[in-house]
């Protein structure tokens, strides 16, 4: 199950840091369409709280926020050094992590 949060956590903050207007020049190297930062933001959005949902049915209502908090935060601390030192590198970690969620979903 930890994998499975790790990676929906994974998914939706890459995909929200996409929608970031200044996140988005450092990953893809140009300022991208405001409608495609928005499409992303929403699918970020999505993912995160799909990951809560999924802590959640897991875990309990307290012990799934707690734990959705502990996975989004070492995700976001990964994604972190990811922007700050290869940026770029966020273009094969999201599809990744897309592709890991629907392997733990699917065995």
């Amino acid at each position: 199950m930890e994998t499975l949060l790790l990676t929906l956590a994974a998914a939706g903050l890459g995909f929200l840091a996409s929608g970031m207007e200044r996140h988005a020049k450092q990953i893809f190297g140009k300022a991208t369409a405001p409608r495609f930062r928005n499409s992303c933001a929403g699918i970020g959005w999505a993912g995160l709280g799909l990951t809560l949902m999924t802590a959640i049915r897991a875990y309990g209502v307290s012990t799934g926020i707690a734990v959705f908090f502990g996975v989004t935060a070492a995700v976001s601390l990964g994604f972190a050094l990811i922007l700050a030192y290869r940026p770029r590198l966020l273009l094969l970690a999201v599809p990744a992590s897309v592709f890991a969620a629907f392997l733990v979903i699917l065995t």
